[in-house]
């Protein structure tokens, strides 16, 4: 995880080569509009995550993504090769709906640590409602520190774990 705000543009790019060296995918973390363009303009960046929470004042703004990917939408380097995460406060599949379908994954941690059924949560957020035409979405479950945790998670339906 490559947190944007706490690096400068020759700390990113040289964190990110680091990582292509050793083939590690590093997921680049961003929260405004500044930093989304800081990060398409890093050669190497394949796997973008937009923080819907300030990392400052924590404050949760779900409209980030949307916002944040109508931005990248207008960079130069964007592409469908790229890969985007909205990450932070999607609990359910409502907050998944709202996204509209500007990406693909989402980070769910919380809620999933919360749900009396994790699997039945991760299901609920993979799908989409019959409401929303979108694909379906790619569930990380964050907060894995254990080998069993990690099974759990996989048996559950999880696509990445973290």
């Amino acid at each position: 995880l490559l947190i944007v705000a706490c690096l400068t543009r020759s700390q990113l790019r040289d964190l990110v080569a680091s990582c292509k060296r050793y083939q590690i995918q590093p997921l680049v973390e961003v929260h405004t509009e500044e930093e989304m363009q800081l990060a398409l303009d890093t050669e190497g960046v394949e796997f973008i995550g937009i923080n819907n929470r300030n990392l400052h004042s924590f404050k949760l703004d779900m409209s980030t993504t949307p916002r944040l990917m109508a931005a990248a939408a207008k960079h130069p380097n964007y592409s469908d090769e790229l890969t985007f995460a909205s990450l932070s406060g999607a609990a359910g599949r409502s907050d998944v709906d709202e996204l509209n379908g500007s990406t693909r994954c989402v980070l769910v941690g919380e809620a999933l640590m919360r749900a009396p059924d994790a699997g039945a949560l991760v299901n609920e957020l993979r799908y989409p409602s019959a409401t929303v035409a979108t694909k379906r979405v790619l569930a990380k479950v964050c907060g894995v520190t254990t080998a069993e945790d990690a099974i759990l998670a996989c048996r559950a339906g999880a696509d990445l774990i973290g």
